[in-house]
């Protein structure tokens, strides 16, 4: 490892080749097995696939959430955290029975958009699944006492989570970049979570947990045209108009870093973010493929330099990220105190770099084919496919997207790669922030054009 010099004030252009990938052979062509593309009478639409690797059947839902005000996002918290605690006909004993004594699991998660489950079963417990998931889907009944204790639980969690420093550092970015509403929506307050009422959860259950454009994905060992004639059955007691599932309209993100004070931190965390295209976009394949090379994987740049030529910083990355409504890239680092400037500078001096001498092919085609292997090992088994599947239902995209995709990467030009280099990589059209101690940091980050923050995280 290179030693570095702390006086020096600042990273100039550092030459560095990425690490080479050895060769490997062209990208196989990906195909989705056979599947059934339909729409339950109550509006559910299913995606059920054939894929007999094992006697098992995945199971992937989403309900969509419309938008939401803050103290109903905490009330959605709770109600994802109750579901599951018993409905008017099974306690929540009796549904875990269910489930267990069949080999089944069933697992209820929540984002500003959507309530998400995911569950396994072996294939002829798949009846028996999907009855615990009407039972939460039509009758979950949110008593008293199971949502103090969901209150009680969530507080605790939250108190834990917001003491984090990368749960720190992802809220004050989507502070900084959209507004606190956004940060709430995501991860609402201990004290919104502690006010929720047994009512409001179930009101908001009500109100927002219909079928008209739920989705549903099943793979695994069945027949796909004979699940949805059960499904249809299972589910036809699920019933009710849908609510639009919109959201505010987020702000553009004002270019600017700001240091959020946090006394005494031995770590810093940088995350800079950049609103990019949409994934149906003729420009996001060649985006991916830029950001790969950039810091997406062990042989980028970014990592190349920052991690294992100098040490600097624990972890790195870049990567596109949803939020709410839209895609972003987002460069992120945690280094520390008494490296972050130098971290800083560093980012600030490759993406300059990526700009000045462009990816190569050589570059390009490492990135392409790490892209496109993890895709294929995404779809290698019966979980990674209907979780692909799923992803592509909600982010509206074709149902063989994981399977197209790669092709559409291996399409990429260099000179596409360099434009969107040339579109979204510009250092100054970043917004972000570096949480760590303004005592330490403030001077050496003012010279990089980062303002600090008055207020100090606690």
């Amino acid at each position: 490892m290179n030693e570095w010099n702390p006086a020096r004030s600042g990273p100039g252009p550092i030459p560095v080749v990425a690490s080479r990938l050895p060769p490997v052979g062209s990208t196989p062509v990906l195909s989705m097995p056979p599947l059934v593309d339909s729409v339950l009478a109550n509006g559910v639409r299913v995606v059920a696939a054939h894929r007999p690797s094992s006697p098992m059947i995945e199971v992937r839902g989403a309900v969509p959430i419309p938008s939401l005000a803050t103290d109903e996002a905490a009330a959605l918290m709770v109600l994802c955290e109750t579901l599951l605690r018993g409905t008017g006909t099974l306690t929540q004993d009796g549904m875990e029975a269910r489930l267990s004594d069949h080999g089944a699991s069933l697992v209820v998660q929540r984002s500003a958009r959507w309530l998400t489950f995911s569950g396994s079963a072996p294939a002829s417990a798949l009846g028996d699944l999907m009855s615990v998931v009407t039972e939460m889907l039509v009758r979950a009944e949110h008593a008293e006492a199971e949502v103090a204790q969901a209150r009680l639980r969530l507080t605790r969690q939250l108190s834990l989570a917001r003491a984090q420093p990368h749960v720190v550092a992802e809220q004050s970015l989507i502070t900084h970049c959209f507004g606190p509403g956004a940060a709430l929506r995501d991860m609402p307050s201990g004290a919104d979570v502690a006010s929720v009422t047994a009512d409001q959860v179930r009101a908001l259950h009500a109100r927002c947990l219909r079928p008209d454009g739920a989705v549903l994905v099943l793979v695994g060992d069945h027949n796909p045209e004979r699940t949805v004639r059960f499904l249809d059955s299972t589910l036809g007691e699920w019933r009710g108009a849908s609510v639009p599932a919109t959201l505010p309209a987020l702000p553009s993100p004002v270019p600017g870093v700001r240091l959020r004070h946090r006394p005494g931190s031995v770590q810093s965390q940088i995350r800079l973010l950049r609103c990019t295209v949409p994934r149906p976009d003729v420009a996001f394949p060649a985006l991916c493929l830029a950001g790969a090379v950039f810091g997406g994987y062990f042989s980028s740049r970014l990592v190349t330099v920052l991690r294992e030529r100098y040490g600097l910083a624990y972890r790195v990355s870049s990567r596109l990220r949803d939020t709410a409504d839209r895609l972003s890239l987002v460069i992120e680092a945690d280094s520390a105190t008494e490296a972050t400037a130098r971290s800083y500078g560093t980012i600030l001096s490759e993406l300059r770099r990526i700009s000045d001498d462009p990816p190569s092919m050589e570059e390009i085609d490492g990135a392409r084919q790490y892209t496109a292997g993890v895709m294929m090992m995404s779809l290698s088994s019966q979980s990674g496919l209907a979780s692909a599947l799923l992803t592509a239902l909600l982010l509206d995209l074709p149902i063989d997207h994981a399977c197209t995709f790669p092709r559409r990467l291996s399409a990429v030009s260099q000179r596409e790669v360099r434009e969107a280099v040339d579109r979204f990589f510009t250092p100054g059209a970043f917004s972000g922030v570096v949480i760590g101690d303004a005592q330490v940091l403030s001077g050496p980050l003012a010279a990089l054009g980062v303002r600090s923050d008055s207020d100090a995280l606690v």
